[in-house]
């Protein structure tokens, strides 16, 4: 999140359900380790989009799995940003529009 311009991006406490929960001022994120071959459930992309709502931050997923087409759809009307890393390659790709626009301008108020 540093890199795509949240500066004061930090991470919180361990919470004990895999994922390492990230924030700043503008941006509340999930990080899902996950086989390449697993997918983040849907059910989770709509519990981080609930929790930005009520928080008032953009939401940003992060995982090394992939995402179904189901799970995008609702990131998307949710305005929620997806990406997938690769830890070992240092790599971040986009997974929907909105990580385009964050690939190329940064977490700017645009998105």
């Amino acid at each position: 999140m540093r890199h795509l311009g949240a500066v004061d991006a930090a991470v919180t406490q361990f919470s004990g359900d895999g994922g390492v929960d990230v924030v700043s001022y503008r941006c509340i994120a999930q990080v899902k380790n996950l086989a390449a071959s697993s997918t983040v459930p849907v059910a989770q992309i709509r519990e981080l989009a609930g929790v930005a709502a009520h928080d008032g931050r953009l939401p940003i997923f992060f995982t090394s799995g992939s995402y179904s087409s189901g799970g995008v759809e609702f990131a998307d009307r949710a305005k929620m940003v997806l990406f997938v890393y690769d830890a070992r390659r240092g790599t971040l790709a986009p997974a929907n529009g909105l990580a385009i626009v964050a690939l190329q301008h940064g977490l700017h108020p645009r998105i």
